[in-house]
Order: C-alpha cells, then sequence, then structure tokens
C-alpha cells in the first residue's frame, strides 16, 4: 500500500469534470480509460494526493457518474488520502462544462479558499498542478493557464471560490448554465495574468480527445516503464514490469521526505525522458549515471545562486552533451560515398 503525504497545499476544493460524452471516442466513459495501468479519473485524483495540491480538509467533487469503484480502488493503493472526494452531477446530464461547474461550485458551497477546476481527459495532471502552483494567490481574480500556442486552458483554471460561485449566479440569471460554455462563465470574472506562470511545455495540455491520443499516451506509458524496469539478473527482489506511475511518484514523495525537500520540484517525467535519451544515445547504463550528474549539478547551481531555473539548464545542458554525441557517433558511422 502506497503512503501518500501529508496534506500542505493550498486547494481548499478541487471540480473534477468526468462526464462528458467523448464523442469523438465514439461515446467512451474518458474518465474510466486506462493509461498506464490506471484511469484516467484515478490518474487525477492520485495526483492531487501526490503532488501536495490540497489544504487539510479539501473536498474533492467529480461532477459525473457515481465513481465510489473508483475510490475504492485509490483507498487500496494509498494508505490515506488527505482530502474528501464526493459525486455530483449536472441537472440534466449532459448539458455542457458550465452546468457541470455550476453542479460542482454547489457541492462546494461552503468553500472559501481556492478553487480548482480540472477536466479529467487532462494526460498530464500532476505537471498542470506543478504549473498552477507558482502562481500567486489571489481573493478577486482567476488564473487561467495557457498552452504551448497561447491558447487558454479554463478546464484546468484555480479559481478563488467566491468568485466562482458569483459566475455561476450570473450566467445562470443571464443566459442559464445548461449547454453555456466555459468562455460565457468567465465573460463577468477579472483574470490573473497568465505570464506569471513558467512557458508550458509543448505537450503538458495534452488531452485525451481522439483515439490517437489515447494511443500515443498507452505507447508513452509503455515506453517510461520500459525504461524503469531493471534487468532480472540485476534486481530479482525487485520486479520492475509491477510499477505504475503512482507507485513512482509516491516513491519520490517518500525520498524527498527523507532528504527533507518537499518542496524541491521535481518533473518525474523530464527525468525519464532525460534517462531514455542518455539509454538510447550511449548505453542503458548511462540513464541513472546521467540524471545523478545532471542532478547534483543543479543542486550545487541552486545552492550557489538560488533555486531559479537549476534544473532545467542541468537538463538543458545533459541534453546538449548527448545531441553532440549523438551527432559525433553519427558522422562516424556515416558512409560518404551513400
Amino acid at each position: 500500500m502506497e503512503r501518500v503525504p501529508e496534506a500542505s497545499g493550498r486547494l481548499a476544493g478541487v471540480i473534477i469534470l468526468a462526464g462528458g460524452r467523448g464523442q469523438r471516442l465514439g461515446g467512451v466513459d474518458k474518465a474510466g480509460l486506462d493509461v498506464g495501468g490506471t484511469t484516467l479519473l484515478e490518474r487525477a485524483i492520485g495526483s492531487l494526493a501526490v503532488a501536495h495540491a490540497c489544504a487539510p480538509g479539501a473536498h474533492v467533487v467529480v461532477v459525473g457518474p457515481d465513481r465510489s469503484d473508483v475510490m475504492e480502488r485509490l483507498r487500496q493503493r494509498y494508505s490515506r488520502v488527505p482530502f474528501t472526494v464526493d459525486t455530483a452531477r449536472e441537472e440534466p446530464t449532459f448539458a455542457g462544462p458550465a452546468a457541470a461547474v455550476a453542479a460542482g461550485s454547489t457541492a462546494l458551497r461552503a468553500i472559501e479558499g481556492s478553487v480548482l477546476v480540472l477536466a479529467v481527459d487532462y494526460l498530464h495532471p500532476r505537471r498542470i498542478l506543478q504549473h498552477l502552483a507558482s502562481a500567486a494567490p489571489s481573493s478577486s481574480a482567476v488564473l487561467i493557464p495557457r498552452d504551448a500556442t497561447g491558447r487558454e486552458q479554463p478546464l484546468a483554471s484555480l479559481w478563488p471560490a467566491p468568485v466562482l460561485r458569483r459566475a455561476v449566479e450570473l450566467l445562470d440569471a443571464g443566459h442559464g448554465v445548461v449547454n453555456a460554455s466555459m468562455r460565457q462563465l468567465l465573460e463577468t470574472v477579472e483574470r490573473l495574468a497568465a505570464d506569471q506562470l513558467q512557458p508550458p511545455q509543448p505537450d503538458l495540455f495534452a488531452d485525451a480527445d481522439t483515439w490517437e491520443d489515447v494511443e500515443r499516451a498507452r505507447a508513452d506509458a509503455r515506453a517510461r516503464t520500459e525504461e524503469e524496469t531493471m534487468p532480472e539478473d540485476a534486481s530479482p527482489s525487485h520486479p520492475g514490469p509491477d510499477a505504475t506511475a503512482g507507485a513512482l511518484e509516491a516513491w519520490v514523495q517518500e525520498l524527498l521526505e527523507a532528504f527533507e525537500l518537499q518542496e524541491a520540484p521535481v518533473d518525474i517525467e523530464a527525468i525519464l525522458s532525460l534517462a531514455g535519451v542518455a539509454a538510447h544515445t550511449v548505453i542503458r547504463p548511462a540513464a541513472p549515471v546521467t540524471t545523478y550528474i545532471a542532478g547534483y549539478a543543479a543542486g550545487l547551481a541552486a545552492a550557489r545562486d538560488g533555486a531559479g531555473d537549476a534544473a532545467k539548464a542541468a537538463d538543458g545542458l545533459a541534453r546538449h552533451v548527448l545531441a553532440q554525441r549523438a551527432a559525433t557517433d553519427a558522422a562516424l558511422h556515416t558512409d560518404p560515398e551513400s
């Protein structure tokens, strides 16, 4: 059973939108899609736990069909969940995202802090949480992040609870929330500048919109599992194939706590990506050696100059060296006559 860290985040409430039709997927329930051994809904809820996103006693509302089966699996996976999870449903069903947010807001009517609105079909919920965590808190304005192309992502937005309730009231009194869009819900609110956030990675807001998206995410999950798996003769007592993304995230948090580095930014997917490049470019054992040296360099830089972008700089330098190595190898093996 995995251990979930103590709650230490700032979210007082979370609305997970998990009741759409999934029309581009032929009507499949997106929340129940399996990616890397867990459903998208489990990934979203589990990310709230391992990312320290919620304040003590936070309330998570899943807007969609009853999900008691998911919570049972989460109880089996984690030793404790530092927030309560309930379900709600928009009326009528499939009445659109604004109606779903309104249903979630009603369920959170006693909440006064920050509320996250999150679509269940985002493929990287933990990374989105980390991205939003750098924003300065606001009691009057909504934070709507932008993807790498500059497009707003209102289904990953951060709201002061009173502002959310007021926006729902105004929309309901005018157009009505049924079949209303998120754009209409946002018409009356003040917005925080999204440029206070770090520039997002290109795939940060990737979602399961089509079967191609789903299969790509599953392939990425399989590749990460293969990278994380040690040769059988190297560790017979620790079978790597059983590792899951949730187990890895929980282990990272446990390790950070052991080193008293709970607030350290750790981008697991970036680390695994760098390890994969190193293993492919050099040899497999180069993966842990490369990430260790890059992490050591980032730590020294952070101690000397402050945290800043030390980890990103170390990652970039390591990738540059690997790219040079790959180019050199390619030149050595290129037939000039071809």
